[in-house]
């Protein structure tokens, strides 16, 4: 005799503001990529203090500094040694440094763990990050974090991923996301996404998808992205 398991899916319709509703096969927690999978490893991650505190600086300017020197193809590791080393050795003292202050903090070697690394890319962000310390500096600050993402795009160097970044980890219950390509691929894989989908053009989107995603569970916005970020990057890291 041949015992054979089947479920059957609940449909779910995720609603925006920015287009149609998006009906999303639920899955079970069982299921690797569900929409479901998430949601319980998100709570599995919550018991276990996982993920960690969001906010790793005292201001938003230092906040600003920190996802700036990280982000697109920057290592984690490499982006919170620069940042340490431009706090202790700029920061702390001038919060508007010129450029060729910040330049000259990257190009000297990182101490990551028990390794010195270089980092990447020291002129364009040292440029980048002056201009947007400048804006900060010049431009009053609105009250309401969503205000304030918004406002952080008009930053030189600042888009829409950044901006949602430094929300996220100053004002964690803001309904903000991270998307990156880690949380595009398992959101298309999760039906949350349609495969269609572009964060250069659709970012606003696909940030509202993952809200409604992240509540339809009960959950934070702000643990859903981390967790799937920490899962799927490790996946990658070891080619799982």
């Amino acid at each position: 005799m041949t015992l054979t398991h089947t479920t059957t899916s609940r449909v779910v319709s995720l609603t925006t503001s920015s287009g149609p509703p998006r009906e999303v096969t639920w899955g079970e927690s069982w299921e690797h990529g569900t929409a479901a999978y998430w949601v319980e490893a998100t709570v599995r991650a919550a018991r276990s203090d996982m993920p960690a505190r969001h906010q790793l600086t005292q201001s938003l300017t230092d906040e600003v500094a920190l996802c700036m020197l990280g982000g697109f193809g920057m290592p984690y590791e490499l982006g919170l040694a620069a940042f340490t080393a431009l706090h202790e050795q700029v920061l702390r003292h001038d919060p508007t440094p010129a450029e060729a202050a910040i330049e000259n903090v990257l190009l000297q070697p990182l101490f990551v763990g028990e390794t010195t690394r270089k980092y990447r890319f020291p002129h364009q962000r040292a440029a980048r990050l002056a201009r947007a310390l400048r804006y900060l500096h010049d431009t009053p600050t609105p009250s309401e974090p969503l205000e304030i993402r918004d406002w952080l795009m008009g930053a030189p160097g600042i888009g829409p991923k950044t901006a949602s970044w430094i929300v996220r980890n100053r004002w964690p219950h803001t309904p903000v996301a991270i998307l990156d390509v880690h949380v595009l691929r398992a959101g298309v894989r999760a039906t949350v996404f349609p495969s269609t989908a572009r964060l250069a053009s659709h970012y606003h989107h696909l940030e509202e998808l993952f809200v409604a995603w992240a509540y339809e569970g009960g959950i934070s916005p702000a643990d859903l992205d981390a967790t799937i970020w920490a899962e799927e990057a490790y996946r990658a890291r070891h080619k799982f």
